[in-house]
């Protein structure tokens, strides 16, 4: 083997290995044509040659290169798995939660009826007696224990209002939606919804309804529950002073209804259950008052969307298509 065969070409550099004679022999694994070998060095003292030893280590070498592949294969799979395992016990949990609120949502279902029958008919009754309660007080010389009555009958009048909300968005949630699609007066609607929630008069009301979108064809009680629950929403956010601004439009096909607060806003961490029934972050309340918006605004082929911001408010955007429902 001489100097110009491959295992040699850099011989100068093997020799200063032996010029300080510290060393007398050295090992290397070379790689030549894409060939590995494995060569020992040794410095021959008597003759001050250097005897050269080389081994073929090709399968070895392409052996510890497939193991080492492998081990990061391994190790990356290893990653894949504790990511897939992870996400399972998550999916698991969130099945879990699904499972609850179906059961919850299937008890309500088999209720809502009976809620309907046993609690609104006698509701009704009792509005009605408020109602004749309040129209003979009327008569009655003014001084402070009618006023205190009047105050009262306020009061009662808005928990049956509450009650009454409850029982419908119960019905409303649970019910098969088929929408009955007539003209409409967006104006009288909107107008209509205010006049049912009774805004206090310490919020500021500012309705803007263009020309253009007042004359709509929609599913009258739905959009009339969706108004409703919006605007009731809306005045919950905001138990001080505060600005409510209900604005209508019409662009191209479609009527665009927004409903703003300058409320305290939503926070962040809870914007992706907004619509989920059963949530809520009220202590007084279902969970279901958006939901029912949601599905009454997608069964009349619409779209809700909200804009939120950190004690400034919140505004919901509807979005419902003039153009035929698809049943």
């Amino acid at each position: 083997m001489g100097l110009n065969h491959p295992f040699l070409s850099d011989w100068p550099n093997i020799v200063k290995n032996f010029e300080n004679k510290v060393i007398i022999f050295f090992g290397r694994e070379v790689k030549v044509a894409e060939h590995w070998y494995h060569q020992q060095f040794y410095l021959v003292s008597e003759s001050q040659k250097v005897r050269v030893y080389t081994v073929d280590i090709d399968e070895l070498k392409k052996t510890e290169e497939a193991r080492g592949k492998a081990q990061v294969k391994l190790e990356e799979n290893a990653i894949l798995l504790e990511e897939y395992a992870s996400q399972m016990d998550e999916l698991a949990e969130q099945r879990a939660q699904q499972l609850k609120s179906s059961e919850r949502l299937a008890a309500i279902g088999q209720t809502a009826g009976m809620v309907g029958h046993d609690i609104r008919n006698p509701l009704q009754a009792i509005t009605g007696d408020m109602y004749l309660i309040k129209e003979e007080l009327e008569t009655m010389p003014e001084g402070e224990n009618k006023r205190e009555v009047f105050e009262s009958i306020d009061a009662i009048n808005e928990n049956l209002t509450y009650i009454d909300k409850i029982v419908s968005d119960l019905q409303d949630y649970t019910r098969p939606l088929r929408p009955s699609i007539q003209d409409a007066h967006l104006a009288e609607l909107i107008k209509g919804a205010i006049l049912t929630i009774n805004v206090p008069k310490r919020l500021e009301l500012i309705t803007e309804i263009k020309d253009n979108s007042k004359a709509i064809k929609t599913d009258v009680t739905y959009l009339r529950r969706i108004l409703t629950n919006l605007i009731t929403n809306a005045v919950q956010a905001m138990p001080n002073d505060g600005k409510l601004t209900v604005r209508a439009t019409k662009k191209k096909d479609e009527i665009i209804i927004s409903v703003e607060d300058s409320g305290v806003g939503i926070p962040q961490e809870v914007r992706t259950k907004l619509f989920t029934p059963l949530f809520t972050t009220k202590s007084k309340g279902q969970g279901l008052g958006l939901a029912v918006v949601k599905r009454l605004v997608e069964a009349l082929n619409g779209e809700i969307t909200f804009e939120s911001q950190p004690n400034k408010g919140t505004k919901f955007i509807v979005v419902l298509p003039q153009t035929e429902l698809k049943q």
